[in-house]
């Protein structure tokens, strides 16, 4: 208490800034709050106390200050260790917040208790429409007392966003869920990803979908829900859906597409209600959803024929394919001109198309991720990529340009390639055998996470040093030594 008054001596409380930040300090310290401080934040509409140190006792202290600020809108504490005691402590100032519209408790270790706390309180705030739970480990239990809490508020129409990614939802959680989700027909955004919902809770979460007719983002990434639930996901989603993430959800085992499309391959483009392979079903539903414009489909091990048989993506604007089994660079990705970001990280890409810097995907493109594949050369058109579009391509076996010129990014390989002549010899050099560095083992867990670069195979000489050709061919010799040795030390097992 002490330490707050002699701030308030200090300190002029003035404005509602000035009294937040002796609230931030107080809370944060553990201290008392007084209630001049208090009295300057009864307008206050945000509250903002998220990376901090919260426990019980501190709780305690926010709780009878935010029950006075009786026109607070969002409320964020993510990433501070609640609890389900801190929760407990919070949950008892909701009555006095008829205003409150957004709860923010990501990363707050809060449990099925915590859950289970936090929904029997949610019908006391009339006005809550966003809800973020973020990595709880909220189990089934949590998630079916979240569902009762949700169903029990007063204007549930108006509920827009319920973000429960990075928990361990099962099916029967899920299944709780997809039984308030058709009420929510105001729902704009619905997160489970990274949970352990399944094929059949998928199944029953996905037949809930059509009637969260606003639905404009969907995260299902990481759940195994396998290619059919995924394609009715597609299918019966909202005609608004404009981002979606189906990564990690077992849509392909190894050998299984390779006998779909040698069946039906590139004729099945629009043809796709036939049952016999949901691949290729997600292939075609995913060519007629034309209001995406945010798709990732990382980890799946989907290889080429997949990506030739979606035959539209024009509406992208960020697309993630990282983590699967592609070959090579499908010519189709080249008629995107509204994409800004590309995923093909983690692949097995050997080349480039030729015209990739004047194509229409260039137009835009502000980030291409081309890490860890077997590209050994890129074409002379990579130089004509915007100046300000972020190109990654560490951990590739380039020799042209080296990668110690390419990391430095398009500005630097412009110069490269307007310091060499175009010959067969400079240019057009047999590429090196092929280095595999990764290579997703079959039934790839979604909790894989590739392995980090070594700084070393950062370490990059100055520019000058590839002035001249005799100085390029020696620093050539040396990089390749180099990347080629010290990538395959880090090649994931």
């Amino acid at each position: 208490m002490q330490g707050v008054e002699k701030q308030l001596k200090m300190v002029r409380v003035t404005s509602v800034e000035d009294a937040l930040t002796i609230l931030k300090r107080a809370v944060a310290r553990g201290e008392y709050v007084p209630k001049e401080v208090i009295a300057r934040l009864g307008a206050t509409t945000t509250l903002d106390l998220g990376h901090g140190d919260l426990g019980a006792k501190r709780a305690k202290m926010l709780a009878s200050a935010i029950a006075s600020m009786p026109a607070l809108t969002s409320l964020i504490l993510a990433n501070n260790p609640l609890e389900a005691a801190g929760v407990e402590i919070l949950a008892r100032a909701f009555p006095k917040l008829p205003s409150l519209t957004t709860i923010d408790l990501s990363y707050n270790e809060l449990r099925n208790e915590g859950a289970a706390i936090l929904g029997s309180r949610l019908p006391s705030l009339p006005a809550l429409s966003h809800l973020l739970l973020t990595c709880n480990a909220i189990r089934d239990d949590g998630a079916k007392a979240l569902a009762r809490g949700i169903a029990s508020l007063v204007f549930l129409e108006a509920f827009a966003t319920l973000e429960l990614t990075g928990n361990r939802i099962g099916s029967a959680g899920a299944g709780a869920l997809a039984e308030v989700v058709p009420d929510l027909v105001g729902l704009r955004s619905l997160g489970l990803g990274g949970g352990f919902i399944g094929p059949a809770g998928s199944a029953v979460l996905v037949d809930a979908l059509p009637r969260a007719i606003a639905l404009e983002s969907l995260n299902l990434q990481g759940n195994r829900s396998g290619p059919d639930s995924a394609r009715r996901a597609v299918e019966l989603s909202s005609p608004r859906l404009a981002a979606l993430d189906l990564g990690g959800n077992k849509l392909c085992d190894e050998g299984q597409q390779d006998d779909a499309f040698r069946k039906r391959a590139r004729r099945t483009r629009h043809v796709y209600r036939e049952p016999e392979n949901d691949l290729i079903g997600l292939a075609g539903a995913l060519s007629l959803k034309t209001s995406l414009t945010e798709l990732s489909l990382a980890n799946n091990a989907l290889r080429d024929d997949f990506i030739a048989a979606v035959s539209h993506f024009g509406t992208l604007r960020a697309l993630n394919l990282s983590l699967n089994l592609l070959a090579r660079f499908d010519p189709m990705l080249l008629d995107l001109p509204h994409l800004t970001a590309l995923d093909v990280s983690f692949n097995g890409i050997s080349e480039l198309p030729e015209s990739i810097g004047r194509s229409a995907l260039a137009r835009g493109l502000r980030k291409l991720d081309l890490r860890r594949n077997n590209l050994a050369a890129l074409p002379r058109s990579v130089a004509l990529l915007p100046r300000d579009c972020t190109l990654c391509v560490v951990a590739n076996p380039l020799r042209d340009p080296p990668l110690a010129v390419s990391v430095h990014g398009v500005d630097a390989i412009s110069s490269y390639f307007r310091s060499q002549p175009e010959s067969k010899e400079d240019v057009h050099r047999p590429p090196p055998p092929p280095v595999h560095f990764f290579s997703p083992p079959p039934g790839l867990s979604h909790h894989y996470r590739p392995s980090s670069i070594d700084a070393a195979d950062l370490a990059v000489p100055p520019l000058s040093a590839f002035g001249t050709n005799s100085a390029r061919r020696a620093a050539d010799a040396r990089q390749d030594s180099h990347s080629v040795d010290t990538l395959d030390s880090e090649s994931p097992s």
